[in-house]
């Protein structure tokens, strides 16, 4: 599930922890970042952990597309009560990293 507009686009991709690898299930950090690399973005570098989503973490990466250099905020966290893994890619086509992070900072769980 996705949302997109001229300046962001943020998408939801969300799968069954069992589909993900060990490594994104030990440490979020680590399924951050490699999964920045497997959406083929450059320039990785280490973010933040969320502050509402216990182990959830960031990393802010490039997707570079011919003269453009675009940052995307890389989040990955779980739910260990329902068993689901989730990647959200928060693209700021504006290069407004503070809207993204802010985007990045406001997921929690509902109650």
């Amino acid at each position: 599930m996705g949302y997109e507009n001229s300046n962001l686009a943020v998408d939801i991709e969300i799968t069954p922890i069992t589909e993900q690898s060990p490594t994104f299930i030990k440490s979020q950090k680590d399924g951050a970042h490699t999964t920045a690399k497997l959406l083929g973005l450059k320039d990785i570098k280490t973010g933040a952990f969320l502050p509402h989503i216990e182990s959830a973490f960031y990393v802010i990466a490039y997707d570079q597309y011919e003269e453009t250099n675009t940052p995307v905020y890389v989040i990955a966290f779980i739910n260990k009560e329902l068993g689901l893994a989730y990647e959200v890619t928060v693209y700021c086509y504006n290069i407004d990293l503070e809207a993204g992070r802010k985007i990045a900072n406001s997921f929690k769980w509902l109650e």
